[in-house]
């Protein structure tokens, strides 16, 4: 349960330091969280320069296929959806938000004013709507919760286990793979819930990090083992039925 800082060599890692606002995002009970100042219009930048030397037809090839993108989604990847965020990112999962380990993954990051990840959000999903076709309907609906607009992905026609939702407060955008979810961290961070400054585990382990970190990170090693138990237990039951029929002396209490 030690939170760490990163490295300073990392290319893409704002150095500019985390406040307590910026870890204060992540609730109490997380199971593991990254709270870091990352520039993902850099990191953007630095793949697309990939691209150009790894693709064949190297630059026109990455000019075209970008520019296809953004013609079917409407919007600037760069400019108008990497641009709209700032550097401030926050990602958890919390067993209080009904996810386990990865599932109730919860995204909230700084964005600028005047932005447009709503608009870019609705356009990629008409898109993936047109891509999909057939009997399946991909919409994008919405819900008012405490005064706040939650929009998400509505599928219907195949069997889709996510409903990405998304929801702007105050500067800061929520993402996560439900609406649930999202309702959850408007709970927190509205009644300014218990946060991850106050689990004494975190407190201990930020003891011994510098003054101002730029990133900090948390895992509750103790939680993701009985988590992963809860997982192991049918898992290893269907084995030992499995290994019975060979003759092999295995059961459920073995």
């Amino acid at each position: 349960d030690m939170p760490g800082a990163a490295s300073s060599n990392n290319p893409f890692v704002s150095h500019k330091a985390l406040i307590n606002d910026d870890i204060g995002v992540v609730p109490k009970s997380a199971s593991w969280a990254t709270v870091t100042n990352v520039d993902v219009a850099a990191m953007y930048r630095s793949i697309i320069e990939l691209l150009r030397t790894i693709m064949p037809g190297g630059e026109k090839a990455v000019a075209e296929t970008i520019a296809e993108i953004e013609k079917r989604i409407g919007v600037s990847i760069e400019k108008d959806i990497l641009g709209a965020f700032d550097d401030t990112w926050a990602i958890f999962d919390s067993p209080d938000f009904g996810g386990i380990w990865f599932s109730g993954m919860v995204i909230v990051v700084k964005v600028k004013p005047g932005n447009q990840l709503g608009k870019a959000m609705r356009n990629i999903a008409e898109v993936v709507a047109e891509e999909i076709g057939g009997d399946t309907a991909v919409r994008v609906e919405s819900e008012e919760y405490h005064g706040q607009k939650i929009e998400y992905i509505n599928v219907s026609g195949i069997p889709m286990p996510v409903a990405p939702a998304w929801a702007e407060y105050q500067g800061r955008w929520i993402v996560a793979l439900y609406p649930q979810m999202v309702r959850m961290e408007l709970d927190h961070l509205i009644n300014r819930g218990p946060s991850l400054l106050d689990n004494p585990d975190f407190q201990r382990g930020r003891e011994f990090m510098p003054k101002s970190p730029y990133s900090v990170s948390y895992v509750d090693t103790k939680a993701g083992v009985q988590q992963l138990y809860s997982f192991a237990l049918p898992i290893w039951q269907i084995a030992s039925a499995m290994l019975q029929k060979e003759d092999i002396p295995l059961d459920a209490v073995s």
